[in-house]
């Protein structure tokens, strides 16, 4: 699906990010593997759209998903916060090392 409207880069990235925020997404008290992030939010990094700007599909999209899944919560400012971390750290190809 992603392969076939990306470009190769921005789609090994796309699938990157995307593992690396629904692992952390999976583990969130609350939340868990029903509130994962489906590829078809990266398909907005085509040419089309955001033409591989994973910056804006953070700000125009992602970032408002997450804090709509913490929304009440005590600690969401920072959850929304390392998930941030998460998503641009495996953008740049960072190991991510999640301490629960």
């Amino acid at each position: 699906m992603l392969s076939e409207k990306l470009d190769h880069d921005t789609c090994d990235k796309a699938i990157r990010v995307m593992n690396a925020l629904n692992e952390e997404i999976s583990k969130t008290r609350g939340l868990g593997s029903a509130y994962q992030i489906g590829p078809a939010y990266f398909l907005k990094l085509d040419k089309e759209h955001y033409n591989g700007d994973f910056t804006a599909l953070w700000d125009m999209h992602i970032e408002i998903l997450l804090k709509e899944y913490l929304r009440g919560y005590s600690n969401a400012d920072a959850k929304v916060e390392e998930f941030k971390n998460i998503y641009f750290d495996s953008l740049n190809g960072k190991t991510i090392d999640i301490v629960d």
